[in-house]
């Protein structure tokens, strides 16, 4: 009975030990140290995380302007001239973004009107700051080029930021939209078409080097044969504060054009552009 009773007291003391061994190093100032560094190495682990993730996600301020201006001139056996301005724009909130981009290019050959064309468009995203978003799209343009008297299209769709880093971004946007056109020659049509857009923006060399891709594909919904797409790389070298070296190369197909004019349009531009909107 003695031995099972001193087994029993030997069995409580080492059970007991460490709890008062533990209660014993908790009131010591190392452990409270030590507490306090494991503590703080978790905030600022949690910082940290929170700061790269800030870093990798791009901050878009709230008023973004931009205005390009280029083009190009030949002399010799053909004398052409071409010149384009624009301006871009666009107002950010947290879950709205209002753009427009007014467009106007003028161009002659061998003395004779060539181009004299006007776009305007007003776009409005939703949720744009999320992977996926709402927009609508409105716009209004006339191409002396295409021969294109007055056209109005509007509509609505969904797009979603695939990649979207402070140095490369891609997304790709699908919509619906209602579409007018009427022709200086030729007969005007009514159309739903679908529009499908990829674009890719990246920079090389810390901002030194910027591209812009973009490809459109918009067939109307009801006739296979009208079809639209567009092609553009936009490269932009940093100059001062803001201006940038710039050039561009846009390829333009439509289906349905008047007498006398080519489906298809490459244009090759140089020029400038200034602001702090990133191209678009």
């Amino acid at each position: 009975m003695k031995n099972i009773f001193l087994l029993f007291v030997i069995l409580l003391s080492f059970l007991l030990c460490p709890f008062f061994s533990f209660a014993q190093i908790e009131n010591t100032p190392n452990y409270k140290r030590m507490i306090d560094s494991l503590v703080q190495f978790k905030v600022d682990s949690t910082l940290k995380n929170q700061k790269n993730r800030e870093k990798s996600t791009p901050k878009i301020p709230t008023f973004q302007y931009r205005f390009v201006g280029d083009g190009f001139t030949m002399q010799g056996n053909i004398n052409r001239i071409l010149l384009s301005a624009r301006t871009e724009i666009s107002l950010n909130t947290k879950k709205v973004q209002f753009e427009t981009n007014p467009r106007f290019t003028f161009g002659e050959q061998n003395t004779n009107l060539a181009e004299r064309d006007f776009f305007v468009d007003l776009n409005t995203s939703i949720f744009h700051q999320k992977k996926v978003y709402l927009f609508g799209l409105g716009a209004y343009e006339f191409s002396n080029l295409r021969g294109i008297l007055e056209r109005i299209l509007a509509g609505g769709g969904l797009g979603w930021h695939i990649i979207q880093k402070n140095n490369f971004q891609l997304s790709i946007s699908n919509a619906v939209f209602f579409e007018t056109t009427n022709f200086i020659r030729r007969t005007d049509f009514s159309t739903w078409r679908n529009s499908t857009r990829l674009k890719l923006k990246y920079s090389l060399w810390e901002n030194r080097l910027n591209f812009l891709h973009y490809a459109f594909y918009q067939p109307s919904l009801f006739d296979a044969s009208n079809i639209r797409w567009n092609f553009n790389i936009v490269i932009e070298m940093p100059i001062y504060q803001g201006l940038n070296f710039r050039f561009s190369l846009d390829n333009f197909y439509e289906s349905f054009v008047v007498d006398n004019r080519k489906n298809n349009d490459l244009t090759t531009r140089f020029g400038f552009s200034w602001g702090n909107k990133r191209g678009r």
